[in-house]
């Protein structure tokens, strides 16, 4: 006879019970659910308003009944959203099949998904719930090994709002490692992708999806248009439809050294890939593209091209972004083979993406007194091998500088006083021992180094370097200082001869280190996603030499830019603006800002004017407290006598108009005789 235990529905059965929402009243089956969308960990990429639409489908099996939803955000500490209330989704005649959409659902999760079916009366027939929804943002990983779980250990995320999308299936599970193979040579190791999904969710308080497209060992034109890696993607970007990924992260370039692509081609093949492919998901995906061009078997020479291609598409393409940069973690003890990384390394690499994606600014440039690579014996130096943090090019950027040109620890020979058995090695205006060196035999050679930030505007970037010129002043190469934005010099830069440089030092450059700076200020609207680069360069060729140390970035929002913040709390709102008149008062923000209590965003009372008498004449004066900053900008007056023909007005030859400037003040004043009838106007010049 069975036991009592053995006539007990089996668990499995109640699950399916409860999820179909299924029904009993008088023994009888009421009505029920099959819902196909959303299904548990879908997460919807969020719009620029931080809201999704939410697509329900699903199969009813009742009477005609009026579907509803509603979400509500699920129990716990780190969820979180806004909840709905119950709404209309659709009216269904009978058994089968339904659809609707729920707008403007706000970016957060999890949530749960309620459905139900009513009847004419009102009573509820059936319902249904879905958990574990997001609305967040969504990535496309793509590239190879060190993109497509090569490294080791696995990873697992440290928040359970982290998704993974597997395309051939259309199942979401749980990021953890190996992520789902949709290319066909995805690894079964760590990923970076775990601990970056971790990061942002803790940044951004939003679920995180990833679908990992990454194919090892594959080169930049194995992802051409027509290959299978190619259709995997466009195939992803229409799944997902318009605007429904954040971005695509490529991090691929080691076996394109290896097969010593140049920068123009690799540049080229790339482009042809973000081209196409946005032309078949019909809008401009965002792409970030990593620094990654090591491989042990490659040369420096074919890895500095590899990475100049990489930079130099950016520098070409609108809506990307520089990415992670993992070129230097050979030489940093982050990697578990020849070439993948290990557990620092894969949490250096998330945290480089996590970086590129945050509104994350370091202006600290890495290894800046070259103490990071290998410690040199005195009069040594290291010209083979990478320099961590930098690249060293060509004048045309695309490839290796040629010749001497790495790290050097200088000693009496070079720089009196510079022995490590003198003072530590450390000279005036050194940090350490080491210090860059060009040796090269080209003219314009230099030191690159792309910083883990991007151009501001409102602001003045200060870089300051301590150029060497050794004890032979005939061996200096002369300098040039620039600081670089989406690969382009910000101003004009700084540059100097040893005639200059000693000038500078007071006769005492040669045998020593001068600090030098070089000075550029933003505009007040910049694009966004230019990253910020400095370059360090040896104008001079034959057979000359340019040192340098302790390189330095900082900057400071203009005397403009500190008045946007005050009154915006941003450098980016479009009210904040110099010609920008938010509350209408006639006067444009540069105007405003000179002005002594101006409120920019409240209309001023007008300035009312005043008759005074100066040698019997009658006067009509307006005046004004004026900052006493200028570097904002330059105020001055136009008057009109109709309103349709302005002039710009400075004191009049026969004294009909005077325009008096004083510390502090700024005054004009009307000859009313002459000038009954007058208009006038404040304007200002950056």
């Amino acid at each position: 006879m069975p036991s009592p235990d053995s006539l007990r529905p089996h668990p499995l059965y109640w699950l399916v019970f409860l999820l179909l929402g299924i029904g009993v009243g008088s023994g009888t089956v009421r009505a029920s659910f099959t819902l196909t969308s959303p299904v548990t960990r879908l997460i919807l990429q969020r719009d620029d308003t931080d809201h999704a639409t939410l697509p329900i489908q699903g199969t009813w099996s009742g009477a005609p009944a009026r579907l509803e939803v509603r979400l509500l955000v699920m129990p716990g500490n780190t969820n979180q959203g806004t909840p709905t209330d119950w709404s209309l989704l659709a009216h269904v005649t009978g058994p089968g099949p339904f659809s609707g959409l729920l707008p403007q659902v706000a970016a957060g999760g999890w949530y749960s998904l309620q459905i139900r079916a009513l009847d004419a009366q009102s009573q509820e027939l059936a319902s249904a719930t879905v958990e574990r929804i997001g609305v967040g943002d969504v990535f496309i990983t793509a590239g190879q090994s060190n993109a497509g779980c090569f490294g080791s250990p696995t990873q697992r995320p440290t928040d359970d709002r982290v998704s993974a999308y597997t395309l051939s299936t259309r199942t979401w599970r749980w990021a953890v490692d190996p992520q789902p193979d949709i290319s066909g040579a995805m690894g079964s190791g760590g990923s970076p992708w775990p601990r970056l999904g971790s990061l942002l969710v803790q940044s951004n308080g939003v679920p995180v999806a990833f679908i990992g497209l990454a194919a090892g060992a594959t080169t930049v034109n194995q992802w051409a248009p027509g290959t299978p890696l190619y259709r995997n993607l466009t195939n992803t970007l229409v799944r997902f439809g318009p605007r429904g990924v954040r971005a695509v992260l490529w991090h691929q370039g080691e076996s394109d050294s290896l097969e010593s692509t140049s920068a123009i081609l690799y540049a080229q093949r790339l482009s042809n890939v973000v081209a196409r492919a946005r032309a078949a998901a019909g809008w401009s995906v965002p792409w970030g593209i990593a620094e990654a061009s090591f491989h042990p078997s490659a040369t420096r020479a074919q890895e500095e091209a590899v990475a100049a291609g990489q930079r130099r598409f950016l520098a070409l393409t609108p809506d990307c972004f520089r990415g992670a940069r993992t070129d230097d973690f050979h030489l940093e003890g982050k990697l578990s083979d020849t070439v993948h990384f290990n557990a620092q390394g894969l949490a250096e690499h998330a945290l480089g993406w996590a970086q590129a994606l945050g509104n994350f600014e370091d202006l600290t440039p890495k290894n800046a007194a070259f103490e990071d690579d290998l410690d040199l014996a005195d009069g040594a130096s290291a010209t083979t091998r990478q320099v961590i943090g930098w690249n060293r090019l060509n004048a045309a950027g695309t490839g290796i500088a040629l010749g001497s040109n790495g790290v050097f620890n200088p000693d009496d020979r070079t720089y009196p006083g510079s022995a490590d058995s003198l003072n530590g090695g450390l000279m005036p205006n050194l940090n350490g021992r080491h210090v860059g060196t060009l040796g090269s035999t080209q003219t314009n050679v230099s030191f690159l180094q792309t910083l883990s930030a991007r151009l501001q505007p409102s602001t003045v970037y200060t870089m300051t370097v301590a150029v060497g010129v050794r004890t032979n002043p005939a061996s200096f190469g002369g300098y040039r200082l620039d600081i670089l934005a989406q690969g382009q010099p910000l101003g004009t830069g700084a540059s100097g001869t040893f005639a200059s440089l000693n000038a500078l030092a007071g006769g005492h450059a040669a045998g020593a280190f001068t600090p030098v700076s070089c000075v550029v200020t933003s505009a007040v609207s910049v694009a966004p996603n230019q990253p910020l680069a400095l370059r360090i360069t040896k104008p001079d060729g034959g057979d000359t030499y340019l040192e340098f140390d302790d390189v330095r970035l900082s900057s400071r929002l203009t005397s403009y830019g500190t008045w946007q913040r005050l009154h915006w709390g941003r450098l980016t709102d479009p009210d904040s603006l110099p010609d920008a008149d938010p509350d209408g008062d006639g006067f444009p923000n540069l105007v405003e800002s000179l002005l002594v209590g101006a409120n920019p965003r409240s209309a001023d009372p007008v300035t009312r004017p005043e008759i005074i008498v100066q040698d019997g004449e009658e006067y009509l004066q307006f005046q004004w407290a004026t900052q006493s900053d200028n570097e904002r900008g330059q105020l001055g007056v136009s008057v009109s006598s109709d309103l349709l023909q302005w002039s710009r007005s400075e004191p009049s030859p026969t004294g009909e108009v005077r325009v008096i400037r004083s510390p502090g003040r700024l005054a004009v004043q009307f000859r009313y005789r002459t000038l009954p009838i007058g208009f006038l106007r404040l304007e200002a010049s950056p």
